[in-house]
């Protein structure tokens, strides 16, 4: 059975220690995905 976990964090910072959280208690580094903001992360695009 699959089960589809997503949540909303105030920064990137918080979604990366949890990441470390779950991939402690066992859950595949391969299982978790982050989707984020590119401005969340702290970069910026590069101009063509």
């Amino acid at each position: 059975m699959t089960v589809t976990i997503s949540r909303l964090y105030d920064s990137y910072a918080d979604a990366q220690r949890v990441v470390t959280s779950l991939e402690a208690a066992g859950v595949p580094h391969s299982e978790i995905s982050i989707v984020a903001n590119i401005r969340t992360i702290g970069t910026a695009p590069t101009e063509r």
